[in-house]
């Protein structure tokens, strides 16, 4: 899991958060930082890296540190898609966040800089009758931890039969390995439907998959999963 060092303050809850999700899939945390920011900051590396040992310790993670030459994106590349997932704070570094949404072809995980909760209650969203498959095995994978409440909600702006198939799949896979999970449909406006959804519930993990209503573009010329990861007031995984 290749979690992006915030190149401007300190952020514990961000690494915390992190430690937490490396747990989940039992992952090694990689924390990555260019070498500009290693050479210039040598204290705040080593801060990190106490807080790492700490948490290691805690969620009972291994992790190790990454230093790259090269821009993010040539960084990226080396992920490999089967198995990784990239970390970033939302509100430090909105180049590289863009970047990582765009170019990374693993699952991001985007955290606003204010959250500090645990993921208990997770929404796994489709939009427009569609339903990422990588997406479904994470929400699954997190439901079978135990300690997370599965949600899946179909949006749609009109109703269809395909609605329908998304809810069955996703109640297929999650009876088939005994999590329980809730299901609702709705037909509305895509984005504000998953947003207020996410507020009323307490959402603490949002999974959206990257290829949902992927024709969709904003005035800025962004993304659906984009655009929501903009306005979410909880975590994003935008799943490749």
């Amino acid at each position: 899991m290749a979690v992006f060092v915030p190149e401007n303050g300190s952020f514990p809850k961000y690494f915390k958060a992190a430690a937490r999700f490396a747990h989940f899939f039992s992952a090694t945390l990689t924390l990555c930082a260019s070498a500009k920011f290693v050479s210039e900051r040598p204290r705040k590396i080593d801060f990190y890296r106490e807080l790492l040992e700490e948490y290691a310790v805690q969620h009972d993670i291994q992790w190790d540190l990454r230093i790259y030459e090269d821009a993010p994106s040539v960084f990226l590349k080396r992920l490999v898609q089967a198995e990784d997932f990239a970390m970033v704070l939302r509100d430090d570094d909105l180049d590289l966040t863009t970047e990582l949404l765009q170019q990374s072809s693993v699952p991001v995980l985007v955290i606003p800089q204010s959250y500090d909760q645990p993921f208990r209650r997770v929404l796994l969203a489709s939009a427009g009758g569609r339903l990422s498959d990588r997406a479904l095995g994470i929400a699954v994978r997190l439901g079978i931890s135990g300690s997370c409440k599965v949600e899946v909600l179909t949006v749609s702006p009109a109703s269809s039969p395909a609605l329908r198939m998304v809810h069955d799949k996703a109640k297929y896979f999650f009876d088939k390995y005994n999590v329980k999970a809730t299901y609702k449909i709705e037909q509305g406006h895509m984005k504000k439907t998953i947003l207020r959804s996410c507020e009323s519930k307490e959402t603490s993990l949002l999974v959206l998959g990257a290829n949902e209503t992927d024709h969709w573009k904003d005035h800025r010329f962004r993304s659906f999963s984009e655009d929501v990861v903009d306005a979410a007031i909880c975590p994003v995984l935008v799943v490749k």
